[in-house]
């Protein structure tokens, strides 16, 4: 496994990305919107993505534990999605570009794995989910 990404590692793995997609005027949004982020929006998916990192030390992404995370993420995700300053929402596709240019860089998505294990980890939820309701 390799090295856990820091927020100041994610920031510094982001900035070119940013400067690559990014205009001036959409930058200056974005850094408005940290302070939207700050405070319980900011502690609650620093503390989802510190249990996702404890987590991928079991590499498993269909635990209950890894279910559990997957649920709260993904509520967390729409709620601060339904929420969004509306400028902010409408940057969202592009942050969909950035991240898919991260996973294309090798070196980059090493970094991202945690990441990759919430994103498994909703994805093995959807699973469950359809069978679930397909036994119904």
């Amino acid at each position: 496994m390799t090295k856990q990404s820091t927020a100041e590692e994610f920031k510094e793995i982001f900035a070119p990305l940013r400067q690559k997609h990014l205009s001036p005027q959409e930058e200056a949004t974005l850094e408005q919107a940290k302070e939207w982020m700050s405070g319980e929006p900011e502690k609650a998916i620093k503390q989802l993505f510190q249990e996702a990192r404890t987590l991928m030390t079991s590499g498993d992404a269909a635990t209950a534990a890894a279910m559990d995370l997957a649920r709260r993420f993904r509520a967390t995700a729409r709620h601060l999605k339904s929420s969004a300053p509306s400028p902010l929402t409408a940057l969202s596709p592009k942050f969909k570009v950035m991240m898919d240019d991260a996973r294309s860089d090798p070196d980059v998505s090493q970094k991202l794995e945690v990441f990759a294990f919430v994103e498994k980890a909703i994805e093995n939820l959807k699973a469950q989910e359809d069978n679930g309701a397909s036994r119904e």
